[in-house]
């Protein structure tokens, strides 16, 4: 803008006064010509000959322009103190003015060098020092102490404007972390990855997700679940006079599965290990298990372990119990919060205990399977060997789906630095009565009326340790804690805890069976990655709080609203998606770069 000789003053002030509140909005506010000090009217600039416009006169175009993005204000003119203090005051974050009067080819020359470190894309402190160089350079003989006259007002808090370069590298840079959020994302990011906090901060997620599924109503509906634990409890081992449970009587358990058979169960696992032989028991026990095999065909998948070579280890040969030909065993000892998925070809050879009675069950389920193989004492093939290999070429659409697209290749990666990545986890915010029913042994032994509530051909028996405490390979080591979830829910529902406050192995099992059954498995999202995520949004959000500087207050407080709208979302995804979205990490690197990023500029 500048006056022409056939304008009036009026005109070249709306002009001015237009120009200042056009709606595509200014960076820079420049002035070059004549300004002088006022106290009452906050200084004035000269705009034409004999006429002057004061600050105060175009106020309120200043503060419209500030809402448009206005940063930052140069006056190359004479006295400008009195200015500065009136636009610092209506809140421009920087401006530049000469203190006193100087010469015009002063006024010319530092223009000249200012504009030129701008145009390098340096702030405008360092512009406004460098153009002072220049002059205290090239013009201190002709005008001495000159370089003194310019000077900066700023707010200290305020980011120093300087024009940004252009291009997608320029784009990208902005993005990438500072030497100080580096610092602080890697603290995060080596924090996450420490094993036992994450997964007791998973448990508190999952107790989290029950609460919510309570509150919501978005349980299941309880119907005959795919699970019936046949436990031995205290009482059972009292009722028996078992003086030593550890190990449990083979004759205790060949008593039971002579009662499964009357009650034809179809389908039956044992946690228990027989992998050394008992000489007086075995027989009982064989007896049993070779009798229920021949008059009912019942399927029974034996417990193992996987020693340091992945050998499974399960039921000794020379006791007789079981033979390969005619029965199975799956490996148990498998972390208690995470689901074991197998491939095809894996199981042919180690398998886990409950993705066994699973693929068993399901085959058992689908009336198109004729011809799937049968347990049989005369049979001279393995029976593991016979039964996948008919998996593999004879698997119907709706049985389990190939454990492959649940990332295991992923999985496998990131368990070699002690994670488990998009490993499925067991999904504990159901309630147990949605997943298995539970009977005590005495109980089914007695021919109580409790059996009259059970139909045992319609569901998966696992005949387990029912949290006494020698129960385990090593004494004990078959009870865990019990999760938080399972223990909010037992709380919630007043379910009988059968497991005296203890949660045992094959309660992991049943959990594994119903989410592999239900074809529901829950995602974990791994924390590194979601705050990666949180930071890039983060950072978007400095910069989105710099062009709302007024508004900044009211800005973080929404931007941190949307930290519990995120918690929601995840707690619902986890039902509807089977998705885990962690919150704490995401949450604390957010709401960093909200609260102390944007707040702090100058950190480096």
């Amino acid at each position: 803008m500048g006056w022409q000789p056939e304008q009036t003053a009026q005109t070249i002030k709306t002009q001015i006064q237009e120009a200042l509140i056009d709606e595509k909005g200014w960076d820079i506010l420049f002035f070059a010509g004549h300004s002088n000090e006022t106290s009452l009217t906050g200084g004035e600039i000269a705009i034409a000959p004999n006429v002057s416009i004061t600050i105060n006169q175009i106020t309120p175009q200043l503060k419209i322009a500030l809402n448009k993005g206005l940063k930052f204000a140069l006056f190359n003119s004479f006295s400008g103190l009195s200015i500065a203090k009136s636009l610092i005051d209506l809140g421009l974050n920087q401006v530049a003015i000469m203190r006193e009067p100087i010469h015009n080819q002063v006024a010319q020359v530092f223009l000249l060098k200012f504009l030129e470190s701008l145009a390098e894309h340096k702030d405008v402190h360092e512009a406004l020092m460098s153009a002072c160089e220049d002059l205290k350079q090239k013009q201190n003989l002709t005008y001495p102490c000159a370089y003194l006259v310019p000077s900066l007002f700023a707010h200290p808090s305020a980011p120093l404007f300087r024009i940004e370069p252009l291009g997608w590298k320029q784009n990208l840079k902005k993005w990438l972390p500072t030497r100080t959020e580096a610092v602080v994302l890697s603290g995060i990011a080596i924090v996450s990855l420490f094993y036992p906090l994450t997964n007791f901060l998973l448990e508190g997620r999952i107790l989290s997700q029950s609460i919510y599924r309570d509150l919501t109503g978005q349980i299941p509906p309880i119907t005959k679940p795919p699970v019936l634990l046949v436990q031995i409890d205290e009482d059972s081992i009292k009722k028996a006079q078992i003086s030593n449970p550890h190990p449990m009587s083979r004759t205790y358990l060949a008593s039971i599965i002579d009662r499964l058979a009357d009650l034809d169960a179809k389908v039956v696992g044992i946690d228990y290990l027989f992998d050394r032989p008992s000489p007086d028991q075995d027989l009982f026990l064989a007896q049993s298990v070779r009798s229920a095999v021949e008059q009912k065909q019942i399927w029974f998948i034996f417990a193992a372990i996987l020693d340091s070579t992945d050998k499974e280890i399960g039921v000794e040969p020379t006791t007789g119990i079981s033979q390969p030909n005619w029965s199975l065993q799956g490996y148990t000892n498998a972390l208690p919060q995470y689901v074991k998925l197998p491939t095809l070809t894996e199981c042919s050879q180690i398998c886990p205990f409950a993705y066994l009675l699973t693929r068993v069950w399901d085959s058992h389920q689908e009336p198109a399977i004729s011809d799937l193989p049968q347990p049989k004492l005369n049979s001279q093939d393995d029976l593991r060997t016979q039964l996948f290999s008919f998996f593999e070429n004879n698997q119907p659409e709706n049985l389990i789906p190939s454990p492959h697209r649940y990332f295991q290749t992923l999985t496998q990666i990131s368990q070699n630095f002690g994670q488990n990545w998009l490993r499925p986890i067991i999904d504990f915010s159901l309630p147990s009565d949605v997943v298995y029913d539970h009977i005590r042994a005495w109980q089914l032994l007695a021919d109580s009326e409790a059996v009259k509530n059970y139909q045992f051909s319609e569901q998966i028996v696992i005949i387990a340790p029912g949290g006494y405490d020698e129960a385990g390979i090593t004494r004990g080591k078959d009870n865990f804690p019990t999760p938080l979830s399972v223990a909010y829910w037992q709380e919630r529902l007043a379910l009988e805890n059968s497991s005296s406050g203890k949660f045992t192995g094959s309660q992991a099992h049943s959990y594994m069976i119903h989410h592999l059954l239900a074809k529901r498995l829950v995602i974990p999202i791994p924390d590194l990655w979601t705050i990666v995520f949180a930071a890039v949004l983060g950072k978007g959000a400095t910069f989105a709080l710099e062009k709302f500087d007024r508004q900044r207050k009211l800005v973080r407080l929404s931007l941190t609203g949307t930290t519990a709208v995120y918690g929601f979302v995840g707690l619902q995804l986890y039902i509807t998606s089977e998705i885990l979205l962690p919150w704490l990490f995401p949450a604390i690197t957010f709401l960093i770069y909200i609260w102390f990023f944007s707040r702090n500029k100058h950190y480096e």
